[in-house]
């Protein structure tokens, strides 16, 4: 139709323009950091991986605050950007006839309103068990407040790490599967057979 064809062509520089405008952004972006005895440029992965991973508090909080700080310095054309993608979707909601903003993405996956308010539901009362998880960590990390930038590290050193091989490592994640239920670990053994998992080191 007609006007199917004018969202195609208006969107080339419009909603789709802005998500490339974005995406070029912070492809470009850079945060610096003082770290391992030097200044360094790290892209967002980066300088991320250390914010998260590092064994030193003090280097992941450093790592945090320089991140949160550039994204601050970024935050009013990140707004923009936002905002005109949120304006975009609800006037072509509206041309559409959609009933509430989740629509267009259920119907391109083909799933039911219903089910994903199960979804919802079904997470929110699992909201428990993340505070328990978070309240544990703090504990066992020995610290009074659990900040973001103690969220994904270890709480505890790893003095030697084990090696596995593939095959030991594929048998682990399918009996850690299977102790779940069985139907669990025929769908993660379904990924290991027909490749869908990219880990194993390949010639």
């Amino acid at each position: 139709e007609k006007e199917e064809q004018v969202i195609v062509k208006k969107d080339q520089t419009g909603a789709s323009a802005f998500v490339q405008l974005y995406d070029r952004l912070d492809g470009m972006r850079e945060f610096e950091i003082f770290h391992n005895g030097k200044k360094q440029r790290l892209n967002y992965n980066e300088i991320q991986s250390i914010a998260s991973d590092s064994d030193n508090r003090k280097v992941r909080r450093k790592a945090s605050d320089v991140i949160n700080e550039k994204f601050k310095q970024d935050s009013r054309i990140n707004a923009f950007i936002l905002n005109t993608l949120i304006q975009d979707s609800k006037i072509e909601r509206e041309m559409r006839g959609y009933k509430f903003p989740q629509q267009p993405t259920l119907l391109s996956y083909g799933i039911e309103r219903k089910t994903l308010e199960s979804l919802v539901s079904a997470v929110t009362a699992g909201y428990p068990i993340c505070e328990r998880y978070y309240k544990t960590k703090t504990k066992t990390s020995g610290l009074k407040t659990l900040y973001e930038w103690d969220r994904y590290n270890r709480p505890f050193k790893i003095e030697k790490e084990d090696k596995y091989s593939w095959e030991d490592a594929k048998k682990i994640v399918l009996d850690a599967f299977g102790s779940l239920d069985p139907k669990f670990r025929n769908i993660a053994n379904d990924f290991f057979k027909n490749n869908w998992i990219d880990a194993q080191v390949s010639p």
